[in-house]
């Protein structure tokens, strides 16, 4: 049995577009469908939203940044603790840069409390006399309870929950991770 190739004729390749449809029908479709199979500007709408910024903040010297992509479902939490003397806008291009790549991802940034000696956001504080950390278990206690909320608002497993901490942060963050269940998605210290 021979092999032959079939040779489309003139008439047919002119007709016939690459879906294998009438090339007028073909380009009807083009032009109001995007690549997703939505219309055009849903599309637009869709993929390229902007991460919205939103602050949240019973206590006004303790903000917390919450950037997400409106029309995504969350799939993943990650969590940014600034060092000392920081604030929540410290990390806020950082975070607002990865939620453009990332729109499936909420990134929340919390303000630590102010100590009232030094004046200054810190996570924790330290005894003066002995050089020890000291009064980190209410706030470690708070970033717990604050994650479980976000948690529960989305419907995520703690394995989808990245922590990340820069200098006082990241002692925060790794006791955090240490100190609890070790399902966790990340802990970037």
């Amino acid at each position: 049995m021979e092999d032959t190739k079939y040779e489309p004729t003139t008439q047919e390749s002119e007709d016939v577009g690459c879906l294998g449809m009438d090339l007028q029908a073909e380009k009807e479709i083009e032009e109001d469908v995007g690549c997703l199979g939505m219309d055009r500007e849903a599309e637009k709408d869709s993929l390229y939203q902007k991460p919205c910024v939103t602050v949240k903040s019973s206590i006004p010297q303790r903000p917390v940044l919450s950037i997400e992509t409106p029309g995504h479902s969350i799939t993943g939490l990650f969590i940014i603790l600034h060092g000392a003397g920081g604030s929540c806008n410290c990390f806020k291009d950082l975070a607002h840069e990865w939620a453009t790549e990332l729109p499936h991802v909420k990134f929340v940034l919390p303000t630590a409390p102010v100590c009232a000696v030094r004046r200054l956001a810190t996570w924790f504080g330290s005894s003066a006399n002995t050089k020890q950390y000291c009064n980190y278990g209410c706030t470690w206690s708070e970033i717990l309870s604050f994650i479980e909320t976000e948690r529960q608002t989305h419907s995520l497993p703690l394995s989808r929950v990245v922590l990340l901490g820069f200098s006082a942060g990241a002692l925060m963050a790794s006791w955090i991770h240490e100190s609890t269940i070790p399902m966790w998605g990340c802990c970037l210290t």
